[in-house]
């Protein structure tokens, strides 16, 4: 999966890895996607890089 922008809705192929909710994808660097999600009974805000290959497209952005 390389075809990844900004604005796109992924899941992490590792279910229990945030619950299998989806994460909004911030910003792309090389193959890595950096991800925003809430994790948590808190809710805290997280942001993580992810490779390319660990993630799932769940819907792709708007242009």
């Amino acid at each position: 999966m390389n075809n990844l922008k900004p604005g796109d809705h992924v899941r992490h192929k590792i279910k229990f890895l945030n619950g299998g909710v989806p994460m909004v994808v911030e910003a792309i660097k090389g193959v890595k996607a950096k991800c925003s999600f809430l994790e948590g009974c808190e809710m805290d805000h997280k942001t993580v890089w992810f490779d390319f290959d660990e993630l799932n497209i769940v819907h792709y952005g708007n242009d």
